[in-house]
Order: C-alpha cells, then sequence, then structure tokens
C-alpha cells in the first residue's frame, strides 16, 4: 500500500490531495481550495476521475473555500463520498423551523457584501459571481447528503476510521469551546450586521448565514492585516543572525477565533502518520497530540498551519512534532511564510536533514533562504528548499 500527498499553488490559500493506494483500489482525500486553477481541475479530472471520497474543509475563510465553490460550480458532475465542513449545519434528528422572510432577505443582502469570484478551469474567465459554500452543498442532493451531519468535527472524537488498509482521522483541533466561540460570534456579529437577532433554533437557511457572517468578519480582519503588511512588507525577509535570533525567540499570538476553529487532524495507518494542520492554532495542537500520543517525531509528514505564518507555528509545538518533509502551501508578500516559522522548523540543535516543500518563487523561503548567499546557512541548519509538491510514500 502506498500514498502520494499533492499540494497545489491555490492563490494565496491551501489546497491539498492525499490519495491512498491499495492494490488497484484508491481513495481520495482533498482538503480546502482556495482557488480552483486549470491545474487541479485536470488533477481532478485526470487523477482522480472527477471523484472525492473525502472532502475537508477546514474552516470557513475565502482562502480556503473559495475554490470549493469553484470547483462544484464548474465541475457539477463531481461525486463526493463524504464531506467534513463546520458549519453551524442542521444536525439529523433536528426539529427545523421554517425559512422566514427576514432570514432570506438577510442572505440576500450579505451575499452581495461578499466579492465576486472567477472562475478559470480551462484558460476562460467565466461570469463573475458570489458563491456560499453551504448554500452549493445544500442545493444538490448529492452533496447534501455527502455532508455530515451528525456530528461536528471536533478533537473530542472517536478516530474515523476509512476502511480496511486505508488508515484513520485523528482529530486534533478544534475543541467544542472553540465551536461554541465561534457560535456566539455569529449571533454577536448577525446582530451588527442585520440588526436582527439569531433565532433560538434550528432554521432552514441556518448554514448559510453562518457561513455569510464569518466570512465577512474574515475579511474585515484581513482588510486590517492588508494595511499592517503594508507597513512591513520587503523588510522582514533578509537573513541575518540577529534576525535570525529575534525569529527564534518570537513567541506567538493573536490567532483569530475563526482560525482557533479550524479542522486539523493527522492521518495514520498503525506507525505511519501524516499531520494536516489547516489554519489551526498551535496550543491547541500540541495539547491535543500530548493527550493522544504524548510526542510525535516521526512524521511522515506535515502540512504547516496557516501558511507558515509566525503566529501559528511555536517552539513548544515543535517539541512535540517533527518529520522529514514539512509543506507550507499559498501564503502572501508580506508575511507568510515567516522567518519565524522556518527557524522554529530548522532549528532544533541536531543533525536531521528537512526538506521544506514551498511551491511558489516568493518570499523568504525561495528569495532569501533557497539563494546562493545562503548555502551555508541550509548546510549549518540540515535543511533544504524543494518546489516538488508531491511526496510518495509506502505504508
Amino acid at each position: 500500500m502506498h500514498a502520494i500527498l499533492n499540494t497545489f499553488k491555490s492563490g494565496v490559500g491551501d489546497c491539498v490531495f492525499m490519495r491512498l493506494i491499495k492494490d488497484d483500489a484508491m481513495f481520495s482525500i482533498m482538503i480546502d481550495c482556495g482557488k480552483y486553477t486549470p491545474e487541479i481541475n485536470l488533477f481532478i479530472k485526470e487523477k482522480l476521475h472527477k471523484h472525492i471520497d473525502l472532502l475537508i474543509v477546514t474552516h470557513i475563510d475565502d482562502d480556503h473555500i473559495n475554490g470549493v465553490c469553484e470547483m462544484l460550480i464548474a465541475m457539477p458532475e463531481i461525486t463526493i463520498g463524504k464531506i467534513f465542513y463546520n458549519c453551524y449545519q442542521l444536525l439529523s434528528g433536528e426539529k427545523i423551523a421554517a425559512l422566514t422572510k427576514i432570514v432570506s432577505s438577510d442572505i440576500e443582502i450579505l451575499t452581495q457584501n461578499l466579492p465576486k469570484q472567477r472562475t478559470d478551469t480551462n484558460g476562460k474567465i467565466n461570469m463573475e459571481h458570489a458563491s456560499v459554500l453551504a448554500s452549493i452543498l445544500l442545493k444538490n442532493p448529492q452533496w447534501n447528503s455527502a455532508w455530515e451531519k451528525t456530528f461536528y468535527i471536533e478533537n473530542s472524537l472517536e478516530p474515523y476510521p476509512l476502511g480496511d488498509g486505508l488508515g484513520q482521522l485523528v482529530f486534533i483541533s478544534p475543541t467544542s469551546s472553540e465551536l461554541k466561540t465561534l457560535d456566539m460570534n455569529f449571533a454577536r456579529e448577525y446582530l451588527r450586521l442585520t440588526r436582527h437577532e439569531v433565532i433560538n433554533a434550528p432554521f432552514e437557511g441556518r448554514e448559510t448565514l453562518f457561513e455569510l457572517v464569518s466570512r465577512l468578519v474574515s475579511m474585515k480582519i484581513r482588510e486590517r492585516e492588508y494595511v499592517k503588511k503594508q507597513k512591513i512588507a520587503g523588510l522582514i525577509d533578509k537573513y541575518s543572525v540577529e534576525r535570525w535570533k529575534k525569529a527564534k525567540d518570537f513567541e506567538p499570538s493573536g490567532i483569530t477565533d475563526e482560525n482557533k476553529g479550524s479542522i486539523a487532524f493527522i492521518w495514520e495507518y498503525k506507525d505511519t502518520k501524516v499531520l494536516f494542520m489547516g489554519d489551526a492554532e498551535p496550543d491547541i495542537v500540541k495539547t491535543a497530540i500530548v493527550n493522544k500520543y504524548g510526542k510525535v517525531d516521526n512524521m511522515k509528514a506535515i502540512k504547516v498551519s496557516h501558511h507558515g505564518s509566525k503566529h501559528s507555528t511555536s517552539k513548544e509545538l515543535m517539541e512535540v512534532i517533527d518529520s522529514f518533509d514539512y509543506f507550507i502551501t499559498g501564503g502572501s508578500v508580506g508575511d507568510k511564510p515567516s522567518m519565524e516559522t522556518l527557524v522554529k522548523i530548522v532549528d532544533r540543535g541536531d543533525n536531521k536533514v528537512r526538506t521544506i516543500h514551498y511551491n511558489y518563487d516568493r518570499n523568504i523561503l525561495m528569495k532569501d533562504m533557497a539563494s546562493d548567499e545562503s548555502v551555508e546557512l541550509r548546510q549549518k541548519y540540515n535543511f533544504q528548499i524543494d518546489t516538488n509538491n508531491e511526496l510518495e510514500f509506502e505504508y
């Protein structure tokens, strides 16, 4: 049995696939998609044959779900076996109140505030549109049926089995308390945006409203971050001994509630493990791993949290996890991936050779750390930068 892990260029966001191959059968997992590109479209058609066994949307943020929306619009014939997406979805067995005129009107108005997307899958730009993933899933009977509605994904769940010889998923994040925080934030922000209080009972349209409000809040947070990035862009990408030490001593802070609510999980088969962190908060991940495993320093691969943000990788987390292969996805010109994250991954006082997989020609990894001037640095800390987005291994 063997597995193939792929990450794709997907705008500033994530798009990760894992294929588990046993004999002539294949089980495919897709995790997030920030931007649906022709390359991803071709991969799904030719490698996955328009079928995804498990789609995991880690959290509500445009750089993780916009591409999923684009995929479903561009390829309505795609079939999906199971969907994990925490979106305040109505759970099976709940008595549901009918859609009211107020909720329907709020959905329409809030949708207009979303940025328009352009679907480009075959070199052609389709019409611009604003898309809500929850609404898309609910309107398609096959996808709606695949969407898990008997439980929310949280780290208190038992491992989720994928089938004989396919391993299982061990959920690391979020905690139930973080999900409750998101629910409270939703009620507060919905009132602020619409002057309407959330109906205190399950109601039709709840999933769509929850996603809309969450995305609009995330947009405001990104706008504030963008202003900060303009002030520091170009100042943090140059290596120096002083800069390296400062980065090593940096302590993460300021994680948003939305990212604290991100799904993170370990795929495992016996002793083989791969950690997928979404945008999860490092303390939540560290605590869960310690509670479930103690320490796992032999991961087959680790998908680094939040595009290598300095706030999403901590020294304490790195003390309980390690791998030869780290994957960083997406990121932005200003601060992701960060030197703070790179230092914590590679500067551990050992001789282990680690590979950082990053498939963008930008930022610190490619502009500085992969340059000829940094050969001595890479040799000192035993790491290399690899633009190959694929890792294949036996398990």
